[in-house]
């Protein structure tokens, strides 16, 4: 009965208002583009809930900040309203129109404002209000950008954000970026797809966070490789799929997940999917869109270390826009072993990307005297100025194993693991070889054995006086190289297993043979320069 009254005189008081039958209002009542600290809840946080009107033709908006965790009801929405219709500075008239997004507020606005001569608009989108939360979130965030949901794409359901969500759980759990790294490029030949979808790699195997980069086309995603540039860049235009706390989530999908109920993984991370477009604007994915990603995520979960080797496979799945096949390919692990560089190859540039250059000039200048060093730099112009230089014969499987390695020094990701295995069978205790494959185990253990055997034969194979004679200086010895790379990543894997002891030894050794320290180990084994 009290409140029967109330709703009386706040109804009377609008109703002495005068009435301007062409002015609009929108409004309801939202989360704030803010987390706040819950007071009941440690380390936990909530988006608080607020009344928010807004003049739709001279963009004045009332906020009534609650700061709380529980959504106000309708009355008080109402009447946060009518104080708004009220005030000389926002309003000063009854509208002739209120606009509502939601179908219970409207209809709870309905009666009381029928008699009062206000009308009750149902809308799909309120674009006033949208405006002054967009302004809102810059304010309250430190200039945030504020990223439109979902589910504003239009045609974009919650059924299809569900089955979205559900497969970014299935790769989450799933982990396919423990094969993969952000330099292993993977083509989709099907189904066809439009320009900037087709060219990804599937992020989270070097210390980035989990997720899917797509590129324009084969070009930037080559220079990209090329350049080992970490994604995530807004300005260029790329969608990127990326995995979030929720309190990271565009404000509008943090919603959805919260009062939908949504998958996401046991870890706590939630998918946005988005890119940059111009002026600083993000733009969300349409149905199709978000259905072939939907897809993508679940062949990526469900394919094998097998598939992947192949360098090609295909996969039927379900997505919410209905069935259908997928075909993935690495053309890095398709391309031809011994291809020099060139337009064809998918390069990488490394730490030791020249050391095949190194041998082939080696040998080159193998038996040349040169009186002075001028001359000596001459005779490398001339061996490099066609931009190849000459390459090594290759005669015994020892040789073939370590140009195996040299290419797979400059080439991507997984790539570098298939010449690693090709380069064993041909010479099984190959130094390179077992470096390479040692560093794609999950086993510390296996790892260390293969370094360290990789450490031995190295070292027989250089022998003792050719490491003393060079000691000093034996970084330009490119042969000593093998050697020098496997007490180095001795020191990588002794560290990760807490031996610091057994690594500070031999960052010692090596930095003896080698005082300018080129493989910069001291510092991780705790010792200063």
């Amino acid at each position: 009965m009290t409140e029967d009254r109330n709703l009386a005189f706040v109804l009377s008081l609008l109703d002495q208002l005068p009435r301007r039958p062409d002015e609009r209002v929108q409004g309801g009542v939202f989360r704030m583009p803010q987390w706040l600290p819950d007071p009941g809840a440690p380390k936990a946080s909530f988006r608080p809930w607020s009344p928010l009107w807004v003049n739709a033709r001279r963009q004045k908006n009332s906020i009534v900040t609650l700061e709380r965790p529980d959504r106000p009801d309708p009355a008080e929405v109402f009447k946060s309203f009518a104080r708004f219709c009220m005030s000389k500075d926002l309003a000063g008239y009854r509208p002739g129109t209120v606009e509502l997004a939601e179908p219970a507020l409207a209809e709870y606005f309905l009666a009381p404002l029928a008699g009062v001569g206000i009308q009750v608009a149902l809308r799909p989108t309120l674009p006033a209000v949208e405006n002054v939360l967009e302004h809102l979130c810059h304010e309250l965030n430190e200039g945030q950008p504020w990223i439109p949901g979902l589910l504003q794409s239009p045609g974009v359901t919650l059924e299809g954000i569900r089955a979205f969500a559900e497969a970014a759980r299935l790769f989450i759990e799933d982990e396919p970026f423990s094969w993969l790294t952000p330099d292993d490029l993977l083509v989709v030949e099907a189904p066809e797809v439009e320009a900037g979808w087709r060219h990804l790699v599937v992020l989270g195997g070097r210390d980035e966070d989990p997720g899917l980069g797509f590129f324009r086309d084969m070009e930037q995603a080559r220079h990209h490789i090329a350049r080992d540039a970490p994604f995530g860049k807004w300005a260029d235009g790329r969608w990127w799929l990326t995995f979030l706390e929720l309190e990271e989530l565009p404000f509008p999908d943090a919603d959805l997940w919260v009062e939908h109920g949504l998958p996401r993984s046991p870890d706590g991370w939630y998918p946005r999917l988005a890119r940059q477009s111009g002026r600083g604007r993000h733009q969300r994915p349409n149905p199709g869109q978000l259905a072939f990603v939907e897809g993508l995520l679940r062949v990526l979960a469900e394919t094998t270390a097998e598939e992947l080797d192949a360098g090609r496979f295909t996969r039927v799945v379900d997505t919410a826009a209905g069935g259908g096949e997928y075909t993935l390919a690495l053309p890095a692990l398709l391309a031809p072993v011994g291809q020099p560089p060139g337009p064809g190859r998918m390069l990488k540039i490394g730490p030791r990307a020249t050391e095949g250059i190194m041998a082939d000039l080696d040998y080159q200048l193998q038996g040349k005297v040169f009186r002075n060093t001028d001359e000596a730099q001459r005779t490398i112009d001339k061996l490099t100025q066609s931009g190849a230089v000459p390459r090594r014969p290759l005669l015994t499987d020892r040789e073939k194993a370590q140009a195996l390695c040299h290419e797979a020094f400059e080439s991507p990701g997984r790539r570098r693991l298939q010449l690693a295995r090709l380069a064993l069978e041909l010479d099984p205790d190959c130094p390179d070889a077992l470096l390479l494959s040692a560093e794609w185990d999950d086993n510390l253990q296996l790892s260390l054995g293969k370094v360290l055997t990789a450490m031995e034969v190295a070292q027989e194979r250089l022998g003792a006086a050719a490491i003393e004679e060079h000691a000093g200086s034996i970084w330009g010895f490119t042969p000593a190289r093998p050697y020098l790379h496997a007490m180095a990543m001795l020191v990588r894997v002794l560290d990760l297993l807490g031996r610091h002891d057994k690594a500070a030894g031999v960052v010692a050794e090596l930095t003896r043979l080698d005082p300018e320290d080129h493989l910069r180990v001291r510092n991780r084994a705790g010792i200063p320069r």
